[in-house]
């Protein structure tokens, strides 16, 4: 959003994520499951140059890190599937830039942004050893707001959706 409203874009990025998780888990009843999780990865989200108004464009990339620290609380069903949910810190590289149509209408947000995660998956044991697993993610990075060079506001609201799919090893 540049300017209130003068120029507002919406844009789905897309690319490839990947991560290294490390975690731990806690059996605190035949059936319930809580533990903790980290990720971290590397991303490559972009998008096509996103016109936003008279002539203002819009670019956007996410990455090249990213990562989580969740706390996790799930059932155990048939002694090898586990359903759960997640949540808890997210961060991730972001690099947006928004060009004005004349000089000193540039905004920009290059930097790391902070936020929080919330999900939900399940995991199978395919022996005493590993698991696999299929989780969704929601990462919210809230608004960033700034000026540009010509001290007009702008603001860049940043979120992650995230299915992916995963082999769990115990040690």
């Amino acid at each position: 959003d540049r300017n209130d409203n003068h120029g507002t874009a919406e844009q789905s990025l897309s690319g490839f994520a990947g991560s290294v998780t490390v975690g731990y888990n806690f059996l605190m009843s035949p059936t319930v499951v809580a533990g903790f999780e980290a990720d971290l990865g590397v991303m490559d989200l972009t998008a096509d140059d996103k016109v936003i108004f008279d002539g203002h464009v819009w670019k956007a990339q996410f990455g090249s890190m990213w990562g989580t620290m969740r706390g996790r609380l799930g059932f155990l069903m048939g002694g090898q599937t586990l359903v759960y949910g997640t949540g808890g810190f997210a961060f991730m590289n972001v690099d947006e830039i928004g060009y004005g149509d004349a000089a000193g209408q540039t905004a920009w947000n290059q930097t790391t942004r902070s936020g929080w995660v919330l999900g939900a998956g399940i995991e199978h044991a395919l022996s005493s050893r590993m698991t696999a697993k299929i989780e969704y993610l929601h990462m919210d990075f809230g608004t960033y707001t700034g000026l540009s060079e010509n001290r007009e506001t702008y603001t860049f609201d940043n979120s992650v959706n995230l299915i992916r799919a995963g082999l769990n090893v115990k040690f």
